[in-house]
């Protein structure tokens, strides 16, 4: 029987699936300075202005709200106090009454731009990119030349998937400011995730000439390496940022996935290990790191690893899947019934899975149900060879000699150079009688593959069953080149064989 499919797909962790470093935030986390404008209102409101900005400054938010709601109930059309409430509800996270102080600021004072960063801010948080871009637009017609203001937009395009006009915006920001690195570093993501790995890796360099120190550049450099089929690059960039940051374990991760592709399965391991060392809560490393064993043999390792991921993703059908597979080959067909069960549940539409539940059903003896399985794998992917193969198997051990032929037809069909489909379709032909046929199926089998020893011992038996004895003895001794001569000793005990 053919081998159980495996799916042995490394999970990269990529800017384009949100597992690499996300955009930085904006870099004016502060807001602007209070102003001191209401002490000229009344004596009272400006003490509690003044008192507000101190318990600011000092992190108590609530006795500032306080205060900055005093100056407002004495000086109602106090901009900057609606403003530097807003501040500070949203240091406490209060984002809606934020927007709404900064609303009321923009009422009094339409031209006040950082009115409309610090708004743009908070939609940000709320994650209502398209009003953040309005607000940021309208503080860059009152302020054209603030390079933080085009970086905010441009990360704000890039959270809706525009690259494009993120990289304009971070390419404005440099105008402004050449040295801008958090934009030049943005503006490597936003190629990242365009595909141009080239630009990306230009503007990591140029981050990295800034910011040498910067453990993200070096990361997400690797990245953009890995991409491009640059694997030992990658791991350099991925190890630097480690020695920057020994507890990044993203890059620990990402190392790994470049051993695994480079075949170093143990260093593979390692490095998965030390990220979970690091997140024990990072499916993807038990996931690849379960390939990883599993393709050392470790099966009961790789079942573990496995387990462990389905804990923490438990609809990951793929880790259902490769632990069915890890049950089946540790020789647990019901095991595996169960994950491919699993996996279907998921994704009834998954054809290899209902190949291996076949290969399952198979190895239990359940012939009927195995068919079935195969028959479904192939009605949802037409072309599965393997499949087609497989059924024949079953089909043959069932005694349906016509339609396990049928079954090597489309393999065939699809693989013309199949030795093992001219081979099972040969022996489908002798069981039916049809001795000429089956010899025909193993002659082509044997062009294909001269040294296949079978081929030639049931080719013998065949021509044995036409009378043809020298043919037949012939093959025999082939076969027995190869180290089957079971027949050909039973032939010459026979006296049928020289």
């Amino acid at each position: 029987m053919k081998t159980v499919l495996f799916f042995l797909a490394v999970i990269a962790c990529l800017l384009a699936s949100g597992c690499a470093q996300q955009a930085r935030p904006p870099s004016r986390g502060q807001p602007a300075k209070p102003s001191t404008e209401a002490a000229a209102t009344t004596a009272t409101a400006g003490e509690w202005f003044d008192r507000a900005n101190e318990s600011y400054k000092k992190g108590d938010y609530d006795q500032a709200i306080a205060d900055y709601s005093k100056v407002l109930a004495t000086a109602p059309q106090q901009t900057d106090a609606y403003f530097n409430r807003g501040n500070a509800w949203a240091d406490k996270g209060d984002y809606d009454r934020a927007i709404a102080d900064y609303s009321k600021a923009l009422e009094l004072t339409p031209q006040f731009a950082d009115a409309y960063f610090n708004r743009g801010g908070m939609w940000t948080k709320k994650l209502d990119y398209g009003r953040a871009i309005d607000d940021y637009s309208k503080a860059l017609e009152i302020n054209p030349r603030d390079a933080v203001t085009y970086y905010n937009r441009g990360n704000a395009w890039g959270e809706k998937g525009d690259s494009d006009r993120a990289i304009a915006d971070y390419t404005e920001a440099l105008k402004i400011d050449p040295d801008y690195a958090d934009a030049i570093y943005n503006r490597g993501l936003a190629w990242y995730k365009k595909g141009n790995y080239e630009q990306a890796i230009e503007d990591y360099n140029q981050t990295l000439k800034l910011s040498p120190r910067d453990a993200e550049a070096y990361y997400s450099r690797g990245l953009a390496w890995y991409k491009k089929g640059a694997l030992d690059q990658a791991a350099d960039d991925y190890t630097k940022a480690l020695e920057i940051d020994p507890q990044f374990a993203m890059a620990y991760y990402n190392r790994g996935v470049t051993w695994d592709d480079q075949g170093a399965r143990e260093r593979a391991i390692d490095d998965y290990s030390k990220a979970l060392d690091l997140n024990p809560r990072l499916a993807m490393a038990y996931y690849n790191r379960g390939v990883a064993r599993g393709s050392e043999g470790n099966y009961d390792q790789a079942i573990a690893d496995y387990t462990q991921s389905l804990e923490i993703k438990p609809l990951d059908a793929a880790a259902y899947f490769n632990r069915g597979t890890m049950w089946l080959y540790k020789g647990n067909p019901d095991q595996a019934i169960e994950d491919y069960n699993k996996v279907l549940e998921i994704n009834p539409q998954d054809a290899t899975a209902y190949y291996n539940r076949g290969n399952a059903w198979g190895a239990k003896g359940d012939y009927q149900r195995a068919i079935a399985d195969y028959t479904k794998a192939l009605e949802v992917k037409p072309n599965f060879a393997d499949a087609s193969y497989n059924r024949g198997l079953v089909r043959y051990k069932s005694g349906a000699y016509q339609q396990a032929i049928d079954d090597y037809n489309e393999v065939l069909a699809t693989n013309p150079r199949d030795a093992a489909a001219y081979y099972n379709r040969g022996n489908a032909w002798g069981a039916k009688g049809d001795f000429e046929r089956a010899i025909a199926d193993y002659t082509k089998a044997l062009e294909i593959e001269p040294n296949f020893a079978d081929a030639y011992n049931n080719r013998g038996i065949s021509n044995s069953h036409l009378g043809r004895f020298k043919p037949a003895c012939d093959d025999f001794q082939k076969a027995c080149d190869l180290g089957y001569c079971d027949n050909l000793k039973l032939a010459q005990k026979q006296g049928k064989c020289q």
